[in-house]
């Protein structure tokens, strides 16, 4: 899209592990065009609520404690912040969780929801991702980093925790999408057409992974809160469910997931080698598959080898939040 060592080299994931059925869920686009850097709402609210059901009693209270309720007298859940660092960008929509107010430039936080580290290289290593941080501090990278920070800090006031949770728990989410953390010379595969149509517009390389690989013709622009919560709880429990199913995963494999000394960097090597070895030579390959014969579809092959690596990613999103927030907010 437009660390102490290198010793931290991009990590594949296996192949596909075609257990995982393509979801029930619909995946949705808020009310404002389809974007270059939104990991669609569902998915993101999916992470969340995979995250929160892992939360340890202290973290549990210690967020609870920073978002307080909402208008109606109710716990505000790391769900209904999950989707809003995009509504703000994209969108200008400053109310998140209908009393939570976001301050700030919206223009300012773009940059932070991918970092573009070019497929041409042979390695990407820790080094990468600080040569393609701008400033060092506009990438998804450094936001998650600084978002931790602030919320360890036990200075930060209540208003920056606030901020800093909501970005946390979206950045960790776009960090897992691999055209987040890759380029070709294409905005992140933005610039990369794709012969899929839907409602007049024609979708991108980029698009078509932003929801997961979703049919397009199931998507709904106007979801209300109550709906798009529903949808979410669908895929939240459908990749439950794979996760703890052991034959999906291997004894000890989903511990694996949060191991390691630098896990923001981590998430976005493993997403950059998605994209530079599965991703992008499909593409070059045959672009043509990723559209079924009407080309209003994701096309069947396409999705059966696709679908699988984005809820994958979507779980590990989901379980390595938990794990940072449970580090952040440790027991007494």
């Amino acid at each position: 899209m437009e660390g102490p060592s290198d010793s931290l080299q991009a990590r594949i994931l296996p192949a596909p592990r075609g257990r995982i059925q393509a979801a029930a869920a619909v995946f949705v686009l808020l009310n404002f065009p389809i974007s270059s850097f939104a990991w669609g709402p569902v998915a993101h609210r999916a992470i969340a609520k995979i995250a929160e059901s892992r939360l340890s009693p202290q973290a549990r209270r210690a967020i609870r404690d920073i978002l307080g309720k909402d208008g109606k007298n109710h716990d505000v859940h790391l769900d209904q912040i999950a989707a809003c660092p995009d509504a703000f960008s994209m969108a200008d929509e400053r109310f998140c969780a209908y009393d939570f107010n976001i301050e700030g430039d919206p223009k300012r936080t773009k940059s932070w929801h991918y970092i573009n580290i070019p497929i041409s290289l042979k390695a990407a290593t820790r080094d990468s991702l600080k040569r393609y941080c701008p400033h060092g501090t506009d990438c998804v990278v450094a936001q998650i980093r600084k978002d931790m920070g602030v919320l360890k800090d036990p200075k930060s006031s209540r208003l920056a925790k606030q901020e800093a949770l909501m970005y946390l728990v979206h950045f960790v989410g776009d960090a897992h999408q691999p055209l987040h953390c890759a380029d070709d010379h294409d905005q992140g595969g933005n610039l990369k057409p794709v012969n899929v149509e839907y409602n007049g517009q024609a979708l991108n390389l980029h698009t078509v992974w932003d929801d997961a690989l979703d049919d397009h013709g199931k998507v709904v622009y106007l979801l209300p809160e109550e709906n798009l919560a529903e949808e979410a709880d669908a895929l939240a429990s459908q990749l439950e469910q794979d996760l703890e199913d052991p034959e999906a995963h291997k004894s000890g494999e989903i511990e694996t997931w949060t191991q390691g000394d630098d896990l923001p960097g981590q998430m976005a090597l493993e997403s950059w080698g998605i994209a530079k070895n599965v991703i992008y030579p499909q593409y070059a390959k045959d672009h043509g598959a990723i559209s079924n014969p009407a080309h209003n579809q994701i096309g069947r092959e396409y999705k059966t080898r696709m679908q699988p690596i984005a809820y994958e990613r979507i779980e590990m999103a989901g379980v390595r939040l938990a794990f940072l927030l449970n580090q952040i907010f440790p027991q007494n």
